[in-house]
C-alpha cells in the first residue's frame, strides 16, 4: 500500500513540475527568454536524469557483483570441502544468509526502480516540451 502512494506522489510531483514549466514558458515575453528557459530546463533535466541513472546503475551493479561473489564463495567452498580432511570445515550457512540478504535488497530496490522509470518518462515529456518550444522560437 505504501508503494502505491509513493508512486502516486511521484506522478503528482512530476505533473506539478510539468505545470510549472508550462507557466515559465507562458511568462516568457520574447524569443530570447524562451530560448534561455529552454536551455536552463534542459540542463536541469540532464543533471536530474544523470544522477538518477547513475544511482540506478550503481545499485544494479552492486547487486550483480554481490551475487557473483556469493557464487564464487560457493565454488571455493565446494573445492575446499572436497580437498579438506574435515568436510564440516566450511559451512554453507553464511552463503545462504547472504543470498537471503540479496533477495531482500532486490525487494527493497523494486519501488525505487519503478519511481526511476516514472521520473524518466516525465523527464522525456519535459524534454519534448522544451524542444517544441525551442524549435517554435527559432
Amino acid at each position: 500500500m505504501y508503494n502505491i502512494f509513493s508512486y502516486i506522489w511521484a506522478i503528482i510531483k512530476n505533473i506539478i513540475v510539468l505545470f510549472i514549466i508550462f507557466l515559465i514558458f507562458n511568462q516568457a515575453y520574447s524569443s530570447f527568454e524562451t530560448i534561455v528557459f529552454c536551455f536552463l530546463i534542459l540542463i536541469y533535466i540532464s543533471i536530474s536524469q544523470f544522477f538518477s541513472s547513475n544511482a540506478y546503475a550503481q545499485m544494479t551493479q552492486t547487486l550483480l557483483l554481490t551475487e557473483r561473489i556469493i557464487n564464487l564463495k560457493k565454488l571455493f567452498n565446494k573445492s575446499e570441502n572436497e580437498n579438506s580432511l574435515n568436510p564440516d570445515y566450511i559451512e554453507n550457512n553464511e552463503v545462504d544468509f547472504e543470498k537471503e540478504e540479496i533477495k531482500e535488497a532486490k525487494d527493497r530496490m523494486k519501488p525505487h526502480v519503478v519511481k526511476f522509470y516514472i521520473n524518466s518518462v516525465f523527464n522525456f515529456v519535459i524534454f519534448v516540451v522544451c524542444i517544441f518550444y525551442l524549435f517554435g522560437e527559432l
